[in-house]
This record gives structure tokens, sequence and C-alpha cells, in this order.
């Protein structure tokens, strides 16, 4: 060590400034490598997140317009039902005018780089309603109005009740909240349309937590009431002083996404609220329900 000093002392200034730059490089670089490793791997990071695209998953209005636009509105269970003609309609046998004892909305489910999702909906049962959730497919035209050379998957076909046909007409400010984008499906945002949705198969889901899954909701099917049931205790804890009507019940199905060569899909969906004319007759009073979906994808 001593004889190294004593060569250090006897090299010329010039010869001991090159020496300590030399020395000082050398030290950056033993910093820089690891630095210039962990860029690596990063920049690989980067090459493996564009390979694995994201998913995505959005439920939205018909037509993917905003959640706004899903309006579950107030239901008339003393609503008259009427004709094209906005004539009630009387039962031919007693004259009297018949109720209306359903509702359709319509929603969608749309995303990408997903091949099936879990589809759920929670509704408190203070009114007493059935919900039933059904396929459906969106159409542009209706058959008797069709433009000549329409394609044929944009027609609604013929021979459809009208029951089954919902118009919708669109909110040309309604899109701010979902991305996508499909060719065969373009969002006009400059003006409003007309789209038609056919009712198709039933969402062949169940309940989680009814003491009856299977049957209409009734004052003896509600949601399980007790600490034990883990839909129940999420929500309560071990509370029991809660109006039953007021438990929400639990619904699950889970569906393919079909996803189009874009790894894109857009499925649409009717909710129907239906009741028993003879139950409400007596229920009159302003009750409120909680409705709520949510989407999840599955593994």
């Amino acid at each position: 060590m001593k004889q190294i000093i004593d060569k250090i002392k006897g090299l010329t200034t010039a010869r001991k400034i090159q020496l300590c730059a030399a020395c000082v490089l050398s030290i950056a670089l033993l910093t820089a490598l690891p630095v210039y490793a962990w860029f690596t791997n990063q920049r690989k990071a980067a090459e493996m997140y564009k390979i694995e695209y994201p998913n995505s998953l959005y439920i939205n209005a018909a037509h993917r317009e905003d959640r706004m636009y899903f309006k579950l509105d107030t239901i008339d269970v003393n609503e008259y039902a009427k004709d094209e003609n906005n004539e009630e309609i009387r039962d031919p046998e007693t004259g009297k005018p018949i109720f209306v004892t359903e509702k359709n909305y319509i929603f969608t489910v749309s995303g990408s780089n997903a091949e099936r999702f879990i589809l759920q909906m929670a509704h408190t049962n203070n009114n007493l309603f059935n919900y039933t959730i059904y396929e459906a497919k969106q159409y542009d035209y209706l058959s008797t109005n069709a433009p000549v050379g329409t394609d044929s998957d944009k027609i609604v076909p013929s021979g459809k009740a009208d029951k089954n046909v919902i118009e919708y007409k669109t909110n040309p400010s309604g899109y701010t909240e979902n991305p996508l984008v499909f060719a065969d499906d373009p969002v006009n945002k400059n003006s409003s349309e007309t789209k038609y949705y056919v009712i198709g198969n039933e969402a062949n889901g169940e309940y989680k937590n009814n003491i009856n899954k299977d049957a209409p909701i009734a004052s003896d099917n509600l949601a399980i009431k007790n600490g034990n049931n883990k839909y129940y205790s999420e929500n309560y804890g071990t509370n029991t002083n809660v109006e039953s009507h007021a438990v929400p019940s639990y619904w699950q199905v889970v569906l393919n996404a079909d996803p189009d060569s874009n790894k894109q899909f857009c499925k649409y969906y009717v909710l129907k609220v239906t009741w028993d004319p003879e139950v409400q007759a007596v229920n009159t009073a302003k009750e409120t329900d909680m409705i709520y979906f949510s989407v999840k994808i599955k593994d």
C-alpha cells in the first residue's frame, strides 16, 4: 500500500488528474449498470403489457348510452292498458278496463377481452315486483318501413308480436361513459335515432338468497333474514331488527360475451318488471325499491 502511495506522489500533476478521472468514471459505470438493467426490465414489462390487453366492462342504457338514460321511472300500478290509438283496452267479458301489469327497460353490457361475465341484480322487495331479465337484439328498422336495400339483420323479422318489440329513441349527447366503437353499429352523436329491441330468451339465472329461488317474490319468499346467511350478514351483521321487505335479494347469471374479431362485445338485455294486479290493488302506497346491477368478468 505504501509503495502505491509513493508511486502516486511521484506522478506529475497531469498524471494525477488523469488517474482521478479514471477512478470517477469507474465508480459511475458500477452505479449505472444496475440502473440500466432496471430500465431494460421495465421495457420488457411494457412489451408484455402491450401483448396482454387489459379487460374492460361497461353497463349502460340502450345503445351503450350513459347510465342516466337507463331510467327505472315511477311505476303506476293503477295505470290502464291502451291500444295504438291511446284508447283504454277493456275486458271483452266484463267491459272493465285492463290494468298494465308489466314494464320493460333496456340496458347494455359491453366490453373487451372477455369470454364470459357474471351479471348480478340486487333489489329490495317493498313493492313485491317480479324482476326477469331477457336477452335482446337491436334492430334499426321495423319490417314495415325498412328502406329498400337495408341489410336483413337490421330489420325486425316479420311475425314478431308487438309486445316483444320495444322502441327506443337515442340521445345524441348520451355517449360520455363508454369509449367502445363497433364498425357495424356506429354511434350517431349528431341526431336522435329510433332503435328497436326484440325480446329473446330469458337469462336463466337464480336467486342466491331467497327461501325459494324459483318462485315469484312474495311475502313468504323474501331473502333469508338471519345472521348465518352471508348475503344478510355482510349488509346487517348480527342485527335482525330489519324490515323483511328491505332485505335485498341477489340474482346472478353467467353469460357468454361472444367477442368479435376485435375482441369486443356488446350485449343487449331487457329488464321486465311485472306484478299481480290483485296484489297491487291493495298496495297503492308510495313505496320505493332499490335495484342495482353489477358485472364481473368470469374467469
